[in-house]
């Protein structure tokens, strides 16, 4: 199952690259998204800066560097999991987190299909957004 949806995502990815419109719209989405969840502990630059830090125990990740730690390659499917809480991060806490709340979880995404073809605003849209985002700022 899990390499059928790398397999999947993959197959949209290469369809976004080659919509250069449709893929542009993607990461502006993809850039509100973040902007509007992830920037007040990451920092609207990804460098782990946002206004909440102060109030945090452990400093937010450095999200621009990901692919850079991953021998140059963007690393679609962990940032993905990391999003949809397959793969946990202990900073950011349960997936109860009131920032996140139920935006990213997996019953969200069982509830209205894995591609959100039965409610356009799903989970999984979501995070396809923030991870096509995320790609488009790692570091040289």
């Amino acid at each position: 199952m899990k390499n059928q949806n790398n397999i999947l995502v993959l197959i949209m990815l290469i369809t976004l690259f080659f919509s250069g419109a449709l893929f542009a719209e993607q990461i502006q989405i993809g850039e509100r998204e973040f902007k509007s969840h992830c920037a007040g502990c990451h920092g609207i630059d990804g460098m782990g800066n946002g206004p909440f830090v102060e109030f945090l125990t452990k400093k937010p990740a450095t999200l621009t560097n990901l692919a850079q730690k991953n021998q140059g390659i963007f690393p679609f499917s962990q940032v993905y999991e990391v999003i949809d809480g397959r793969h946990q991060i202990g900073a950011h806490g349960t997936r109860d987190m009131p920032i996140w709340g139920e935006r990213y979880g997996m019953e969200i995404i069982r509830q209205y299909g894995e591609f959100g073809t039965e409610h356009p605003q799903t989970s999984h849209c979501r995070i396809l957004e923030l991870v096509f985002f995320l790609a488009t700022i790692q570091e040289q």
